[in-house]
């Protein structure tokens, strides 16, 4: 039973990861206001090279640092601009968040708890 409930979370997992790219896989991105700032930024850093102001977000009291713009930026660069590219790359970073995660909560709770964990 075990093996069953672990295969239809696995499933429900990538069926979830699907409807989340399905957006990358018509070529688009949503442009709300955290996303256009963090290309004004990424722009910024191109032209400077150096930008000690990084940016905000839509929660507030929640600031990122720089570390954000840097960490997208080699990305940024390598797709000249392109925000579909950047669209991918935040894609496989969630998913190796998921997966840090899902390995942490296997260590601690065992292996279906973490499954669970990941398909939320």
């Amino acid at each position: 039973m075990k093996i069953i409930i672990f295969v239809l979370l696995v499933i429900l997992t990538l069926v979830n990861i699907y409807f989340i790219s399905y957006p990358l896989l018509k070529g688009e991105v949503n442009f709300f206001n955290d996303v256009a700032r963090d290309f004004l930024l990424l722009g910024e850093i191109d032209s400077k090279k150096i930008m000690l102001i990084g940016p905000r977000s839509n929660v507030s009291g929640l600031f990122h640092g720089q570390l954000w713009s840097y960490l997208n930026y080699p990305v940024y660069k390598i797709a000249s601009g392109n925000p579909v590219v950047l669209g991918w790359y935040w894609m496989v970073l969630g998913i190796i968040a998921l997966g840090l995660a899902g390995v942490g909560v296997k260590k601690i709770f065992g292996i279906l708890p973490a499954a669970a964990f990941v398909k939320e």
